[in-house]
């Protein structure tokens, strides 16, 4: 999907997919993902940019060289993981949350569990707690950012239904979920009450 936005947003995804590319340089699987890549698709602009990334090793010390990696490229760690917070039933698909702040927003590196997801669209198709976030930001052509769906149906993007993907979110993701589909026009039944996956 091609939509064409501001160039405070253009400059955020370029930055974002910057950080992506020297990830993947580096050997992590790492894409741009979730909150801003759904605004920027739904014609809004987006606040701040995440980069889901993998570690390239199942082991406390691939973990570590990842935290080290973002370190000398100037990401912050985030003080717990408050952004991300679970509900009961967690479990730990986030390992960490690193931050920096450019000039023009916010960019978040998340870090998801190498004993859960191989690859960052691993986190993006299972990882993720609800379908309407399930966008991944491809590429900026001109003025036009290109991103893709990777929910498993069209049907639902097409009728804007959210599906719950995992259930382990806190109440108050819950509200904010709430709120994002109110403005973007999505359903949100499944949300509504608590229900067991």
């Amino acid at each position: 999907m091609q939509t064409i936005h501001t160039l405070v947003d253009l400059a955020k995804v370029k930055i974002g997919l910057t950080v992506v590319e020297a990830l993947t340089q580096a050997g992590y699987s790492a894409v741009l993902a979730g909150g801003a890549a759904r605004d920027l698709c739904h014609g809004k602009s987006c606040k701040d940019i995440d980069v889901i990334v993998v570690p390239n090793e199942i082991t406390p010390e691939g973990y570590s060289n990842l935290c080290q990696w973002l370190d000398s490229y100037g990401f912050v760690q985030k003080d717990g993981i408050t952004d991300y917070e679970f509900g009961e039933g967690m479990t730990c698909r986030i390992l960490g949350v690193f931050e920096q702040t450019t000039r023009v927003g916010e960019i978040d590196v998340v870090i998801y569990n190498p004993l859960e997801f191989t690859t960052a669209i691993d986190c993006v198709k299972t990882g993720f707690d609800v379908n309407m976030n399930q966008y991944v930001i491809d590429n900026v052509v001109g003025e036009s950012i290109l991103t893709q769906y990777h929910g498993d149906s069209v049907s639902e993007l097409a009728l804007k239904r959210m599906r719950l993907i995992r259930n382990d979110i806190s109440d108050t993701r819950r509200a904010r979920l709430i709120e994002v589909a109110k403005e973007l026009g999505w359903n949100y039944d499944c949300l509504v009450e608590k229900t067991m996956l």
